[in-house]
């Protein structure tokens, strides 16, 4: 067998242990999280009312083009979504994503299962209020291809997908990751990984969110081993939640 010969067989060898390693990873560690159900423009939006003075500067203040320019800015900002039974443009409806962001209060969500059917609005899995931390306004997500994001059931129907093209950004992910610390039913926690179809975490400390100097040690644990099934409610929401939306 020539050298050459052997070289390609060896290439091909490591090529193959790549794949295999690369896929067992993968397979270990699914993507768990939620997905951003907003753009920057929306969110932009909501600060309108503290700009109000220099979004109107042009006019008067109290004067008719004061008053309509007052109207213009602070009118609720609107973004609809079609959503599909499949991760493709060519997948039936499954109704519409409604977002809309009103000045100086919040985002809202609303779900409607057809354009003439009425909007129902929903709570994202991931949610605080105050739009100037993060944002966090996010809903689980259960499967990832491209750019496309299988959601929830309930509001949506079983087997919903978004585009999040759509909302004309790159998608907002968060993920649970190594070090994520996490409210859940079990209390607060920190991850450690996800492998094997097991989260890998152990109970927050005090040293863990420490924001002064000289923290204290990090005292002897017991790692917990959750299967990860049980980390969503029988419609497949996350029970867990980003604990320091706002940092300290």
């Amino acid at each position: 067998m020539t050298l050459q010969r052997i070289g390609a067989l060896t290439l091909a060898g490591v090529l193959a242990a790549s794949v295999s390693v690369t896929a067992q990873r993968e397979a270990a560690a699914p993507e768990i999280g939620w997905i951003g159900l907003f753009n920057p423009n929306l969110v932009q939006w909501l600060e309108n009312e503290n700009q109000l003075q220099r979004l109107c500067s042009a006019f008067e203040s109290g004067t008719d083009e004061w008053i309509e320019c007052y109207a213009q800015k602070m009118a609720p900002k609107s973004h609809v979504i079609q959503l599909r039974r499949g991760p493709s443009e060519r997948a039936a409806p499954a109704g519409l994503l409604l977002i809309v962001a009103v000045p100086g209060r919040a985002l809202h969500s609303f779900y409607a299962a057809s354009t003439n059917g009425a909007a129902t609005e929903f709570r994202p899995d991931l949610l605080d209020s105050d739009w100037g931390y993060g944002p966090y306004f996010h809903e689980t997500f259960l499967e990832r291809r491209g750019s496309w994001f299988r959601l929830p059931e309930v509001p949506f129907p079983r087997n919903t997908w978004i585009d999040m093209t759509q909302f004309g950004s790159e998608p907002n992910v968060v993920a649970l990751a190594d070090e994520h610390i996490v409210s859940s039913p079990l209390g607060d926690l920190v991850i450690l990984g996800i492998e094997g179809g097991v989260l890998r975490a152990r109970p927050e400390q005090e040293t863990d969110m420490w924001c002064d100097l000289d923290p204290p040690p990090l005292l002897p644990w017991q790692e917990l081993r959750i299967p990860l099934r049980d980390l969503y409610t029988s419609t497949g929401h996350l029970t867990v939640h980003t604990k320091y939306t706002r940092g300290c």
